[in-house]
């Protein structure tokens, strides 16, 4: 055994080096469970208007609220709320509204982890970018400030891309993804190209709604109709008649455009540079991870229109700069 100077302070660095990146963890996440209580019961008026009731007539109603539509979203975070209310002795009803984001934040910041730390084997690297999602101002104003559910259907993103960083078939969360809010649909482009690239069966598409189906079982099983679950998306794309909202994004500089025509451009835009994207996706020969990241910061921005709490999702990929990758990468995956 060796028992040298040189071998003993190898040793000592190594347990530095690995105490470093748990403490690391530990202080940001503690320090995110802080900044996320001293705003817990910041109220916007989304919260007081829809957030609020909703998770009141659940508490009250219990599995019943699922045969009626109490909120304008999909069933799953009906049966989030129905979950939360289970604790409802545990603080007001906004605080556990945000519990449920903060729960996704925390996922979604594990799942940036992993893939860097699968990228660089880097224990420090895979801290800091755990770090950089669950600290990043988007992400804490998206959930902690506003109470809105985009980590939810981000988190799916991330281990959508994940999956298909090691070569997995990641269609499941996608599907995942979008079965809980459209804007999932936004990954399509690099989920095509995938499907294309590796020769994977066309069919696996059908999962998409196939499980939106399956997770609306439990309401259709309340008695709500099919049409209600169904139209969810369809009432969503008539919530609000405004191209951007406070988000630094190119539809700034199109205010004035009529909604109807921008959201036309918008759409037959987002669907042409998805397949080209997408076909690009297929017929590259770039391999690795890296590429398939790339691909989905570039399909992830794709959006016909664009609120704030859209820059919540875009930020998310702000740790690929702390790994080794291409300047490309770290230039297309940086918040705006």
């Amino acid at each position: 055994m060796d028992t040298s100077p040189v071998s003993r302070r190898r040793i000592s660095s190594g347990d530095t080096n690995s105490r470093l990146p748990i403490a690391l963890v530990m202080l940001c996440g503690f320090a995110g469970l802080g900044l996320r209580y001293l705003v817990r019961e910041h109220a916007t008026d989304d919260a007081i208007q829809f957030l609020i009731p909703w998770y009141g007539f659940a508490r009250d109603h219990g599995i019943g609220a699922l045969a009626e539509p109490f909120t304008n979203y999909t069933p799953f975070y009906s049966y989030l709320l129905l979950i939360a209310a289970r604790f409802d002795w545990l603080g007001q009803p906004l605080s556990l509204v945000k519990a449920i984001s903060a729960v996704f934040e925390l996922g979604c910041a594990i799942a940036i982890a992993r893939i860097v730390w699968r990228a660089t084997r880097v224990p420090l690297r895979t801290a800091l970018a755990f770090c950089a999602v669950w600290l990043a101002p988007t992400v804490l104003f998206n959930g902690a400030m506003w109470a809105q559910a985009d980590s939810i259907w981000t988190f799916f993103t991330l281990v959508s891309v994940a999956l298909f960083m090691r070569d997995r078939n990641g269609v499941l969360p996608f599907a995942a993804a979008v079965s809980v809010k459209a804007q999932g649909v936004f990954l399509g482009p690099l989920v095509l190209g995938v499907l294309l690239r590796r020769r994977i069966h066309p069919a696996w598409l059908a999962a998409v709604p196939g499980i939106y189906v399956v997770l609306a079982i439990p309401v259709f099983v309340a008695g709500r109709s099919l049409a209600s679950v169904a139209g969810v998306y369809l009432e969503q794309a008539h919530t609000f008649h405004r191209l951007t909202m406070n988000a630094a994004n190119i539809w700034v500089l199109a205010g004035g455009t009529p909604y109807e025509i921008g959201v036309a451009i918008g759409l037959v835009l987002a669907a042409v540079s998805g397949l080209a994207l997408s076909m690009f996706i297929a017929r590259s020969k770039r391999t690795g991870p890296e590429f398939i990241l790339l691909a989905a910061c570039v399909s992830l921005m794709l959006m016909p229109t664009c609120f704030r709490r859209c820059m919540s999702v875009i930020s998310m990929p702000l740790s690929s700069r702390l790994s080794p990758w291409p300047a490309s990468i770290r230039a297309i995956c940086r918040s705006p």
